[in-house]
């Protein structure tokens, strides 16, 4: 026997499936921008947010911290696309536990989101709500 910790004996067996490859359309790529800042929000995470949205409102740092809990949920249409710039409307719930433990009530919006291409990211220009 091999001792443990001892790496394996040779390549892997040919039926071992590769990992999945990173989004590589367009489309997929502007979803996991969404993606990226739906984790983020709901994490409170504002230098996140910021990563994938440069023009986030400083007033969003100030919201979270005055959150103890955030649950953000995106349904998303597919994405409209256009050279270097996308939009994609999505349903959006935000839960929220206020500092204090104070449940606020549920935001139900429909979030537009402006996007434009950074390479070969997207990153986010614009967020616009309705409320539905």
């Amino acid at each position: 026997t091999r001792p443990t910790g001892a790496g394996p004996a040779g390549p892997p067996p040919a039926a071992v499936i590769p990992p999945k490859p990173p989004a590589t359309t367009p489309a997929a790529r502007v979803r996991q921008t969404i993606d990226v800042y739906e984790r983020a929000a709901e994490a409170l995470e504002f230098e996140g947010v910021k990563r994938i949205w440069p023009a986030a409102p400083d007033a969003l740092r100030n919201s979270y911290r005055n959150l103890r809990s955030q649950s953000v949920d995106l349904d998303c249409a597919e994405p409209d696309i256009s050279g270097d710039t996308a939009t994609i409307s999505c349903k959006e719930q935000i839960r929220s536990v206020g500092a204090g433990g104070i449940t606020l009530p549920v935001a139900t919006n429909t979030a537009m989101f402006s996007l434009r291409r950074n390479g070969d990211a997207w990153e986010i220009s614009r967020i616009t709500r309705q409320r539905r």
